[in-house]
């Protein structure tokens, strides 16, 4: 009897919780469509829908009870038979809901993806920065212009016939579009810092530094030395990079032109280095080839790249003992390369990913590759020093979740007075964002999330503040984790170590963070969520708080850029919108080969073949069913190129 009382009191919990799960997702949702893509919307989505049918299942099935009791009054025992399946089948409905509701509420109380402890718009830590907790996002799909596909060969899904892919790996000059590069980063710099000129940017940019310094409020000084760690994770010769994330040559070449030609840094006096990986002949020979005097360091040396040394009066102080770690050793120490200990500033140049262990990839995982760890095992630098179980937000890679509240290794890093202290400014290459450290790129990673809807991520990131930039990043990645199936790796506690850092003077674990001796950490920047992921407001956006302002520069997409229509053919394509099948007919005495390219309209290729007009008559046939949304024809033969936009129903 209790068992049933129970049960009853049960169902009726559920059938409440989705009402007003319904109530709540039409009052939110009819206003602004968008916002049924926010988290909340799609955690109360099962429990509304579910509901709905509840309702359905309950009205039809007394509906067809009555018209099978009138039927059967009637003698019409065929429509009996009709109306109690019916019926059954819409109590049916009753029950199924009822568990589907109970199984959306375990799921939505366990859920995998990244959720932050802290509600968006509330600032911890203190904002750094010319105009504190400034992060610039620059977004230009003019800048990328690849097709997805990383092999030699593009193999016909029907016939099976290959065919060369003029496209190649995403890295390829005309797959980065060089000069729209250079453009978003001296864009950025001056918004960064609201000056006029990339000339005044970079003076404005050693000012606050060395102001922030105690070196007084100079610029860039003669003879003074920049270290670049640029994210190289997948890079382990000094050949050319294949399809895997790593950072953009075209981001490594357009930096050295704006440090050599706007801020005047002598190129003898730049050194790239990864201590833990290899620089690919993709990078080194582009730059090298417009500045021989610029300075590669890399684990191995050779080729021209100058091997790491490790500096020994540069230890690596570690505010806890590291003792998690099976393969390390305590008397393996670590420490800082000399490229770095001699170095008078450091830009850290990280890219925009998700990570296996740590969730995200950003600045601060980035520097993992800015010490040595001398050993005789062969362990990379991070393994022999012990950090990966003190940066495991989750139970990963054989490693441990670290819990909100504990010691994260990476904030030794961040104020190390050598490493983090000596930076510069930070950068973050989000051309073509990836979903974890090891992902070979192609087509499946552009991000659903808006503005890209369906496009590459193009973007750049840039700060002063080390917290706030990997702030509005994890926001990015959490984003298009919610959006998208292929990102899958931010979960678990993944701002634990911003919480630590931006409150590294009193951390909510209790550490005594101490990297460069007895003295304490003071906060190294702000963190803070975003208001939604459509808006991507922050208080200082709001004028709402001291946390993160998040400037935005995002560029339209330049159709100019698949070409137009030069000649006055008649060509038809109908029908036009269409669902699967589009026809292109075309009438005139042009003969010959060409190629027909479908885009979308951020100019990224979906499709392409050749063509061939043999006749006055031509009429072809496309299947557009996999594609979405406005697309854009372009026929280019001999003497003319034709473009007709295509809307996909």
């Amino acid at each position: 009897m209790l068992l049933k009382i129970i049960n009853k009191k049960s169902k009726i919990i559920l059938i409440i919780i989705g009402l007003l799960s319904l109530i709540w997702f039409l009052i939110r949702v009819i206003p602004k469509p968008s916002r049924a893509t926010y988290p909340c919307q799609r955690a109360v989505s099962p429990f509304a829908s579910t509901f709905v049918i509840w309702i359905i299942g309950v009205f039809k099935g007394k509906y067809f009870v009555k018209k099978a009791k009138h039927s059967f009054a009637k003698a019409n025992y065929w429509l009996v038979i009709v109306f109690v399946v019916a019926s059954v089948f819409s109590f049916s409905l009753i029950t199924l809901p009822l568990s589907t509701i109970s199984a959306s509420f375990n799921k939505s109380t366990h859920l995998e993806d990244f959720v932050p402890t802290d509600n968006p718009n509330t600032p911890i830590g203190n904002a750094k920065g010319i105009f504190p907790g400034r992060v610039i996002w620059c977004y230009n799909p003019n800048a990328t212009n690849w097709n997805g596909i990383t092999g030699k060969w593009n193999i016909d899904g029907k016939s099976g016939a290959t065919s060369p892919n003029p496209e190649g790996n995403w890295f390829l000059e005309g797959n980065i579009i060089q000069s729209q590069v250079d453009f978003m980063i001296s864009e950025t710099i001056c918004k960064l810092t609201n000056k006029n000129s990339d000339v005044l940017a970079w003076d404005a940019i050693f000012k606050y530094f060395n102001n922030t310094h105690q070196k007084g409020e100079t610029g860039y000084k003669q003879g003074e030395k920049i270290a670049i760690k640029i994210n190289l994770n997948n890079c382990v010769n000094h050949g050319s990079m294949d399809g895997a994330s790593n950072i953009s040559p075209q981001m490594v070449l357009g930096l050295l032109k704006q440090l050599v030609n706007k801020a005047n840094v002598p190129a003898t006096n730049i050194t790239f280095y990864d201590v833990s990986r290899q620089i690919p002949s993709t990078i080194y020979n582009l730059c090298k080839q417009e500045f021989p005097d610029v300075k590669f360091v890399d684990q191995a040396g050779g080729d021209g790249r100058i091997k790491a040394v490790a500096d020994v009066n540069n230890q690596i102080n570690w505010s806890q003992e590291l003792v998690l770690e099976p393969l390390a050793n305590p008397s393996f120490k670590a420490y800082l390369p000399t490229c770095v200990s001699e170095a008078d500033y450091i830009i850290n140049f990280a890219n925009l990913k998700g990570h296996s262990l740590a969730g995200i990839s950003l600045c601060s995982k980035n520097m993992l590759g800015s010490f040595i760890t001398p050993n005789s095992t062969g362990l990379q630098p991070p393994q022999a020093a012990g950090i990966h179980p003190y940066i495991a937000v989750k139970n990963s890679d054989g490693y441990n979740l670290r819990p909100m509240k504990s010691y994260n290794a990476l904030v030794d890093l961040m104020g190390h007075k050598n490493l983090g202290g000596k930076i510069l400014i930070f950068l973050v290459d989000g051309l073509f964002a990836s979903p974890h450290q090891g992902a070979v790129l192609d087509y499946r990673y552009k991000w659903e999330s808006t503005p890209f809807n369906g496009n590459w991520t193009s973007s750049l990131f840039a700060s002063f503040d080390n917290v706030a930039i990997e702030s509005v990043c994890l926001d990015f990645l959490r984003s298009e984790q919610i959006a998208s199936e292929e990102m899958n790796e931010v979960s678990g506690n993944v701002d634990n170590y911003l919480h630590e850092a931006a409150t590294a003077n009193n951390p909510p674990s209790g550490v005594f963070y101490h990297p460069n001796g007895s003295t304490r950490l003071e906060s190294l920047g702000v963190h803070e969520h975003w208001n939604n992921e459509e808006d991507k407001l922050y208080t200082r956006n709001l004028g709402t708080g001291n946390g993160i302002e998040l400037v935005t520069i995002i560029h339209p997409w330049n159709p100019t850029s698949i070409g137009s229509v030069t000649g006055t053919e008649s060509i038809i394509v109908f029908p036009n919108p269409a669902s699967d099948m589009i026809r292109i007919k075309s009438s005139n005495p042009f003969k010959g080969n060409g190629r027909l390219e479908i885009y979308n309209v951020s100019g990224v290729l979906l499709y392409t073949e050749q063509i061939t007009k043999d006749a006055y008559e031509f009429l072809h046939e496309i299947n557009i069913s996999e594609f979405k949304g406005t697309l854009i024809l372009k026929i280019s033969m001999k003497d003319y190129t034709y473009s007709k936009i295509v809307i996909r129903q």
